[in-house]
């Protein structure tokens, strides 16, 4: 399994642009193979948004970038002051072994 932590800068007090983004972008995911979650994640205060996703595998995870990826970033772009967001991927080691 592999977590995608995706964060991105967008300024103090700007919850309810993270929303109007979260909301364009979730159709997107959750019927992407292999998909296994998300949550939404808020700092508003120091004005870090983002997103922890789950997926059952690297090679769904990469599939579903080549498309989500752009249309994500395109969407976060259209938010005055954001930030490039930031991508960092994380194993989730078998429990079962």
């Amino acid at each position: 399994m592999i977590a995608r932590l995706i964060l991105v800068q967008l300024g103090p007090g700007r919850r309810d642009d993270y929303a109007k983004v979260s909301i364009q972008l979730k159709p997107l995911l959750s019927g992407a193979p292999g998909f296994a979650g998300a949550f939404g994640l808020i700092d508003d205060e120091k004005g870090e948004y983002g997103v922890f996703q789950l997926w059952n595998s690297q090679e769904e995870a990469d599939a579903a970038n080549v498309t989500y990826g752009p249309l994500a970033r395109a969407a976060w772009a259209q938010l005055p002051g954001a930030g490039t967001p930031q991508i960092r991927e994380f194993e989730i080691p078998d429990r079962s072994k």
